[in-house]
């Protein structure tokens, strides 16, 4: 959403309408966007640095016996048995917003390790060997977790 609404053209990059909504500004007010006159991000620029940093993040990583993505992966991908294949094919809006099926039972022999969606009780969510949700609730004031792999040791604050 930052790098919509900045203007950046990538398949992955939407939403921006929805960016000041989402916290936005707190991160825009961090830069100095406030800090002149503008009501538009033209002729704003991020440090160097941190462009370099966005430009090279990427929606998914495959680590071992782990599929690691910020929401999920899509229906379409749940009989993929290529890991690879199923993430190469996922949309960038799947892989960012879906909430769908995340948990439900798949055919690809890695764990998907997923965010986005807190369990209502702000716990991890396991649900071995199909997906473990790490998302805690950090933002409703459940804590913010990490996960160690292999031996799945929680950090959390």
């Amino acid at each position: 959403m930052f790098l919509d609404f900045l203007g950046w053209e990538h398949p992955a990059c939407f939403g921006g309408d929805a960016f000041l909504m989402n916290g936005g500004d707190r991160t825009l007010a961090s830069y100095g966007y406030f800090e002149g006159e503008r009501d538009s991000p033209e002729g704003f620029r991020l440090p160097d640095a941190h462009e370099e940093f966005y430009r090279g993040l990427v929606l998914h990583h495959l680590h071992e016996r782990w599929a690691f993505v910020h929401a999920g992966i899509g229906r379409a991908q749940l009989r993929e048995t290529d890991p690879l294949r199923a993430l190469a094919a996922a949309s960038s809006e799947d892989l960012l917003w879906d909430r769908s099926c995340i948990d439900l039972p798949h055919d690809l022999p890695v764990t998907v390790v997923y965010g986005h969606t807190p369990s209502p009780d702000l716990r991890v969510r396991w649900n071995r060997p199909f997906s473990i949700g790490i998302d805690t609730g950090a933002v409703y004031g459940g804590p913010l977790t990490a996960l160690r792999l292999p031996d799945e040791k929680l950090f959390q604050l």
